[in-house]
């Protein structure tokens, strides 16, 4: 590719991204470090953060400042202030520093952003907000939590509920996935989302869920399934949604509404910790996990069956 050929790769490249580029984008350009110096020479690119580049003449605004947060590091997305803002949540500025969360194994250092690390990283779903990966709104209500006061907080949930009607169930499992961890400000959230969510959609019937997961795994080489099987453990004390005896894999099935979940939080826990004790590994997929991330579902299964086949 000739030069103006490279200078238009790389216009196209940061008119998409306010302005920012990273090394790795122009290294795929074709550009080595020499010729990456040889712009910011130049004056054709300034460095913004680590391995990371703005375009001169690109306009300095706030949203390429979460540009670079953002594409400063490997995985990360918008989050917290920075996401309520971009989701236009009643009276929130954005910070200064934007606020990015990446994965908790990697490192929470950053130049250009505030940082903070998520055990729960890949399951946040994300959106796209004028190009920039960011946190949902059901998401980012529980960052909010940690910012601002209870009347505040439920304006902001009530407003995300009045828009957008799908919101219910995300919220819910969002409430879930938090359950057992010291989050700031779910003391004020909890009680806004037991009155607003108490009374959610209808759940699935165990058959409608039983049905959905034969379906998916019909289509998956498995060792022998035993449905409604007796607890392998504790014969006579219960029962679990799927047994895989050669695996000894336990599925359990979640079809209720998510607050009845957050209730018997502590019992499912329990009888997951008997399980492990007795050396059983223990899935569980809810109704959403099933029908909208199958493929992840059946990964995960395969993958506790090639881990006991490699024992």
């Amino acid at each position: 590719m000739n030069t103006r050929g490279v200078r238009r790769s790389i216009g196209d490249l940061a008119a998409a991204q306010h302005g920012v580029v990273t090394a790795d984008q122009l290294a795929g350009l074709g550009l080595g470090a020499d010729s990456v110096e040889a712009r910011l020479i130049a004056g054709e690119l300034r460095r913004v953060a680590a391995r990371t580049f703005a375009v001169n003449g690109a306009p300095k605004t706030y949203l390429q400042t979460c540009a670079v947060a953002l594409l400063s590091r490997r995985k990360a997305l918008l989050s917290g202030r920075t996401a309520a803002w971009l989701h236009s949540f009643d009276g929130v500025a954005p910070p200064s520093r934007p606020e990015v969360t990446v994965p908790s194994t990697v490192s929470g250092r950053s130049s250009a952003a505030t940082i903070r690390r998520s055990q729960h990283f890949r399951h946040i779903r994300v959106v796209d907000m004028q190009g920039l990966v960011t946190a949902s709104a059901a998401e980012t209500v529980f960052r909010m939590a940690e910012y601002t006061n209870t009347r505040r907080l439920t304006r902001m949930l009530d407003s995300l509920l009045i828009a957008d009607n799908d919101s219910t169930q995300e919220l819910g499992e969002v409430y879930i996935r938090h359950q057992g961890e010291r989050l700031r400000g779910m003391a004020k959230l909890r009680p806004i989302l037991l009155d607003r969510l108490g009374h959610d959609a209808a759940a699935p019937t165990e058959s409608e869920l039983e049905a959905l997961a034969e379906e998916i795994l019909r289509e998956v080489e498995l060792p022998s399934l035993v449905w409604q099987a007796p607890i392998p453990w504790a014969p006579g004390s219960g029962r679990v949604d799927l047994f895989i005896p050669d695996w000894r894999l336990i599925i359990e099935l979640d079809g209720r509404q998510w607050h009845a979940r957050t209730e018997n939080f502590e019992s499912d826990r329990q009888r997951d910790n008997s399980a492990a004790i007795a050396g059983y590994s223990v899935l569980r997929f809810t109704w959403k996990m099933l029908s909208t991330e199958a493929d992840t579902c059946v990964s995960q299964i395969l993958e506790v069956g090639n881990r006991v086949r490699c024992a």
